[in-house]
């Protein structure tokens, strides 16, 4: 691993080589990923070349491929790949493009002993690919210190300087990617993006209870659907959450009436305490009470609906994952009114659908188990474009018994597989993202993603071989790390 010293040196170049570039552009076109972290890093790019004069569209895309990447080139522009793209290098090299992004690439064509030289290796980076800005090259994590939105946000610091809505957005994207999961708190490159959103007095940071709808739920409900831990008897079910507040002494009337957010802080002080003497009364470990308590980040100023940021991310996730792009983006930059008034109707909507799928899946389906590995395969049962949330919900209800899970629903012709692996196993060795990629390819597909989150596209009928191979390198990767 390179000293993280030599390694900032490196980054910093980088940005600089790709602000160059970009500053000799006239006119470009935003490639984003589609979800909330690339819609607000899609979002971080168009300001940024609004504030330098420079003409741009943007498209979000799920995903690149030779026929993506043919269309592009056709359009004669050059190109600013957001929180995609980092697994194509060797594809991009005839486009005139810059590129943000924290996905680890599957091919960099760069020798081994050239990326034990930090110098000679960020000298090779730029004769190869001058516009890419990836900061796994450099020891960042890209699941955990820095996010799609986060990167193209420091790429934007670099050409114009600090910017507290900026800064903010990109702290939106990586809670959409989930990078405060495993330890509570956004780190890395991430907190310092952070502390540009706090100090322009865009964002405010607290200790809080750790769910989901802290600014636009009522009370009881945010503790409803505490689900890291789950603590049998109170969360995860209605009548036992009020049964559980009179225990201690609390009317449920006044957690109907408020969101978590507007109880008073000596009302939310007795109810985690209270939570934390249920938790050990049924055995939980206090590693695992412990994520009871994390950091939430306000956006001042905002909306009811979106002050929470993980609010907002998953309404940007909402439009996106029902089609609605142009919504989503529009939002990010910066439109309120009807725009937030339309994306709560269609998140709505898309709520509906994924209360379905969950149903579907948890009860016509279930999960089928092969060691480590569980899995469900939808078919077209649940739409491709939720499967993974859907996936990821499951493993916060079902992580601390499986160590991976997968899920599988068919796309027009291929099948899309989603991975998810479970939060007690986060900062271990297991990387899933290297693990999908390499079983994807043997069966003639392709994939990747992060060390806790990957995905693949595989041809219909491939799918027990690529269970098959996934399971067998998990169940290595977790043999080798108890050895260790």
């Amino acid at each position: 691993m390179w000293r993280r010293r030599s390694s900032e040196r490196a980054l910093s170049e980088a940005l600089r080589r790709a602000a160059e570039l970009l500053s000799s552009w006239d006119r470009a076109l935003v490639v984003g990923h589609r979800d909330a972290d690339g819609v607000t890093a899609t979002a971080i790019a168009l300001r940024t070349l609004e504030a330098m004069g420079i003409e741009a569209g943007y498209e979000i895309v799920q995903e690149l491929s030779s026929q993506v990447l043919a269309s592009l080139a056709s359009r004669s522009v050059p190109i600013w790949f957001v929180d995609i793209g980092a697994g194509w290098l060797p594809q991009l090299r005839g486009l005139r493009f810059v590129l943000t992004d924290h996905h680890p690439p599957r091919e960099a064509e760069i020798p081994e002993h050239v990326r034990r030289d930090i110098g000679e290796f960020a000298e090779l980076t730029s004769d190869l690919y001058g516009g890419a800005v990836i900061p796994e090259w450099y020891g960042y994590s890209g699941s955990f210190e820095i996010s799609g939105a986060g990167v193209t946000y420091l790429l934007s610091r670099e050409i114009l300087g600090r910017n507290g809505y900026l800064a903010s957005l990109a702290v939106v994207g990586a809670l959409g990617d989930l990078q405060d999961e495993a330890t509570g708190r956004l780190e890395g490159l991430n907190r310092r993006i952070l502390s540009d959103a706090v100090a322009e007095g865009n964002m405010e940071v607290e200790l809080d209870l750790r769910s989901f709808g802290r600014s636009s739920r009522p009370a009881i409900q945010y503790l409803r659907f505490v689900s890291d831990p789950v603590i049998p008897g109170v969360t995860q079910c209605g009548r036992c959450v009020e049964a559980f507040l009179r225990e201690s002494g609390i009317e449920p009337g006044a957690l109907r009436a408020r969101s978590w957010e507007e109880l008073p802080r000596e009302d939310k002080k007795r109810i985690v305490s209270a939570l934390v003497r249920k938790a050990l009364e049924f055995g939980l470990e206090p590693d695992e009470i412990s994520r009871l308590i994390g950091e939430s980040y306000t956006l001042v100023g905002e909306e009811k609906t979106i002050r929470d940021a993980k609010e907002f991310a998953t309404l940007l996730n909402a439009c996106v994952r029902q089609g609605e792009t142009e919504l989503a983006v529009s939002l990010a930059k910066g439109e309120r009114g009807a725009t937030l008034l339309l994306a709560e109707e269609v998140a709505k909507a898309y709520r509906r659908q994924l209360f379905e799928s969950l149903k579907i899946v948890s009860g016509t389906l279930g999960l089928q188990r092969r060691g480590a590995v569980a899995y469900f395969h939808a078919g077209p049962l649940v739409p491709d474009s939720i499967v993974g949330v859907v996936t990821s919900i499951l493993m916060s209800r079902y992580g601390s018994a499986i160590p991976v899970l997968v899920g599988l629903a068919d796309t027009d012709d291929m099948v899309k597989a989603s991975v998810r692996l479970s939060p007690r196993l986060k900062g271990g060795s297991l990387h899933l993202g290297a693990i999908v990629s390499r079983s994807a390819e043997a069966v003639g597909g392709y994939g990747g993603g992060h060390a806790v989150a990957a995905g693949a596209t595989i041809p219909r009928g491939s799918e027990e071989g690529f269970i098959e191979l996934l399971v067998r390198m998990v169940e290595e990767s977790l043999n080798n790390e108890v050895e260790l």
